[in-house]
């Protein structure tokens, strides 16, 4: 590695799972992670023999997330003959870490928009697809897909919910201790923005903040939120190369 972060907070919202990876790279590179996850992950109770059973029914099954493979695979296990399928490079590899092996993924991109736009998913006319989310996910793929003539069903495995002790988010702020956001998805940023709205202000939403697509930085934006960068992909690596890109920082050589 050639740059170092300086020392710099840099706010880690992604659910705790998750967090531990990119907290490790930051540090690596000589930044301070502060993790605080602004989404809790849980899992969901389902009927899980008539799940199966829908699965064993569909020729295209969808991940759409890391999470979604955890919780859907302490359960499920996926047939021989359909087409497995992952938003992005993280959920390819929890896929295949379990065994299996992932026909398709985004070419590029870890984003619906990105899935919707593989050759493969042009002709599916008839075809029974199941996707694998959380509870209450965006409609946007499910509703393509529809369009070119699949057939749709979910499974929903986890829910997300906000933490409710924000206690040690609004100290870390209150110390200083952040001169860095990163949020990964609508609701780490919207609960974020939540959690600490008793003590926002200007400075707040002064902090250069990462997010990782152009629908993020428009909500961001929305949401008064200054100094915005987009990571050109989800990777922590990436996500640390935004970082090290930012102007407001004056980034040393090692």
């Amino acid at each position: 590695m050639n740059q170092s972060l300086n020392n710099l907070g840099i706010l880690v919202t992604r659910p705790q799972a998750q967090a531990q990876s990119l907290a490790e790279l930051i540090q690596q590179y000589g930044g301070k992670a502060i993790i605080y996850p602004t989404i809790i992950i849980t899992a969901q109770a389902n009927h899980w023999l008539q799940c199966q059973q829908q699965l064993n029914q569909s020729q295209w099954i969808i991940f759409i997330s890391v999470n979604a493979v955890k919780y859907g695979l302490a359960h499920l296990h996926l047939p021989q003959n359909a087409n497995i399928v992952a938003i992005g490079q993280a959920t390819a590899n929890a896929i295949t870490d379990r065994g299996y092996t992932v026909d398709i993924q985004p070419q590029q991109g870890a984003s619906s928009d990105d899935l919707l736009a593989h050759p493969r998913l042009q002709g599916i006319t008839h075809q029974m697809v199941t996707i694998i989310r959380g509870v209450g996910g965006r409609e946007t793929l499910a509703q393509q897909l529809i369009q070119r003539g699949a057939k749709v069903e979910y499974i929903e495995v986890y829910q997300r919910q906000c933490p409710k002790d924000a206690s040690p988010l609004i100290l870390a702020w209150q110390q200083h201790l952040i001169q860095i956001i990163t949020a990964t998805s609508h609701q780490s940023l919207k609960n974020l923005v939540y959690l600490i709205q008793a003590m926002i202000n200007p400075e707040f939403f002064a902090t250069p903040l990462i997010v990782v697509s152009n629908r993020m930085q428009y909500l961001a934006q929305q949401m008064g939120f200054k100094q915005i960068s987009v990571s050109p992909e989800v990777s922590n690596q990436a996500i640390v190369e935004t970082i090290l890109q930012l102007d407001n920082y004056n980034f040393q050589e090692q």
